[in-house]
């Protein structure tokens, strides 16, 4: 009786580089994303208060465009 262990056919080891590329791409996708769910719209604002909202969102829309430019650099 041996104890003989069935071989798994061997997987090559070299990586894709399109499989790479496309990784990259989805966690790419997924950074930006995630720092887009952090921008809310304020409601029941009156006419003349959007203008004063669009102002105090702004350090949120530009830290977001600042991220996204780094993140899509890469």
């Amino acid at each position: 009786m041996t104890n003989r262990v069935p071989r798994l056919p061997r997987r090559d080891a070299r990586m894709d580089p399109d499989r790479l590329v496309t990784f990259g791409d989805a966690v790419i996708a997924i950074a930006i994303t995630l720092l887009a769910l952090d921008i809310t719209v304020p409601e029941g604002l009156a006419d003349g208060e959007v203008g004063a909202a669009l102002r105090d969102a702004l350090p949120k829309f530009g830290a977001y465009l600042l991220s996204f430019a780094v993140i899509g650099a890469l």
